[in-house]
């Protein structure tokens, strides 16, 4: 245990020297348009709060990261073909070598998000799976 956490933090040392950070291998991403309602606006809220509740220690050393992001503005329209984006959405993605290896839209979220315990539960629950890269039950 001590060799892995060691070599974990000379990682993130020559990544830090080396003036870039670790790749994440999971990222949770809000995705809003340009239109944002007040139940748009709580939906990011609850997956931020989520995220940053159940996992800080993975935020902090960068094996997972969360970004909020408006798929209709300039340069960021690929989202809506990459993870098939018609509205706001929570899409947790798995990365190797900075390359997506799979993704799935949390589409629960509409129907937790006058539930905030579930709602969180959720989310966590899908982004651990993601974390501990247990394959999807789907085809």
């Amino acid at each position: 245990m001590k060799h892995v956490c060691a070599a974990l933090v000379l990682m993130l040392a020559v990544a830090a020297a080396a003036g870039q950070a670790p790749a994440p291998d999971v990222v949770v991403y809000y995705f809003h348009g340009d239109i944002r309602c007040s139940t748009c606006l709580m939906l990011e809220d609850l997956t931020v709060r989520a995220v940053r509740d159940s996992f800080p220690a993975q935020l902090v050393n960068k094996s997972l990261d969360l970004q909020v992001v408006n798929f209709m503005s300039e340069g960021d329209e690929h989202f809506a073909d990459d993870f098939v984006l018609e509205f706001q959405s929570v899409i947790v993605a798995e990365f190797d070598a900075g390359k997506i290896v799979r993704w799935k839209n949390l589409e629960r979220i509409w129907d937790l998000h006058d539930q905030p315990a579930r709602f969180a539960a959720y989310i966590a629950g899908e982004t651990r799976l993601y974390l501990d890269g247990v394959p999807d039950s789907r085809p």
